[in-house]
């Protein structure tokens, strides 16, 4: 609930960050109103995690950046 407050609240884009063990927890920051979601440690552990997160988040309907 604080999350969800602070981005209705604020005019201050908001990055959610950490906390994210499944592919879908993106998905629910990114409903959120999130203006990122972010992770760190779940890549470090998962062979090519960050190409399998951004199609997850493409096939649910959120933009992402492209590969570079």
């Amino acid at each position: 609930e604080g999350l969800r407050t602070a981005i209705k609240t604020t005019q201050t884009p908001i990055i959610i960050f950490g906390g994210a063990s499944l592919y879908e927890h993106f998905c629910d920051g990114a409903e959120l109103g999130a203006a990122a979601v972010a992770a760190a440690n779940m890549f470090h552990y998962k062979e090519m995690a960050t190409k399998k997160v951004k199609r997850h988040l493409l096939a649910n309907g959120f933009n992402v950046r492209e590969q570079t």
